[in-house]
């Protein structure tokens, strides 16, 4: 029993004090074996013992997996609205037009508001705004697959010859935080630059908040 309870542990020792969470897919094996042996022993206090450990496990099972499809949940609904918004600003900017092909360029990320606790190490309730520190091209396949227009999310060098117009824009939702530029939609969702703008401000000098 102590071998099977640690087997989904040992990679933590074997990596040099990392645990892979794809590890963690062993343990309800692991819970099983014990709970198997534990409500099946000849000793009447470890029978107790073991099946209200049990009934405690499964309620916070029920609880954590209830807590994540409601992450999961409201982080979609906001997604969509999001999407929603951001189609709608961009079909009334002057000048847009629907024949077009546009790249999409995207600054910074959207903040998680979700009242949920969320692991850091999965996408459970995350948005796609925001996982991958706000990439255009997530963002833009999210969208086509939601059924708004996809707008091909701008590779290195068309942000570079955007990312300056981005020092004078406002922040999402505020109006101007959505604009176009040499066929390129520029969208702001946050002050704070991602890790591509980081890498497009160094490259075409400007110095860094």
């Amino acid at each position: 029993a102590i071998a099977v309870l640690l087997v989904p542990f040992a990679t933590h020792f074997v990596g040099g004090g990392m645990l892979p969470a794809r590890t963690l897919v062993a343990v309800p094996i692991a819970i099983w074996f014990l709970a198997y042996v534990g409500t099946g022993a000849g000793n009447p206090l470890l029978r107790t013992a073991s099946a209200i450990a049990c009934a405690v496990c499964l309620f916070q099972t029920l609880v954590v997996h209830n807590t994540y499809q409601a992450a999961s949940f409201f982080s979609t609904r906001q997604d969509f609205a999001l999407a929603t918004v951001l189609n709608e600003r961009i079909a009334s900017l002057p000048g847009f037009d629907r024949k077009k092909t546009y790249a999409l360029s995207i600054f910074g990320l959207r903040e998680s508001t979700s009242v949920y606790a969320l692991p850091r190490s999965s996408t459970i309730g995350r948005s796609f705004f925001e996982w991958d520190g706000g990439n255009p091209g997530r963002i833009s396949h999210y969208m086509r697959a939601v059924g708004f227009p996809y707008y091909p999310g701008a590779g290195p060098a068309r942000q570079d010859t955007v990312i300056r117009e981005y020092m004078d824009m406002p922040v999402f939702p505020a109006a101007g935080s959505v604009a176009i530029k040499d066929a390129i939609i520029l969208v702001k969702l946050s002050a704070e630059p991602n890790n591509r703008d980081i890498q497009s401000m160094r490259r075409v000098g400007i110095a860094l908040p």
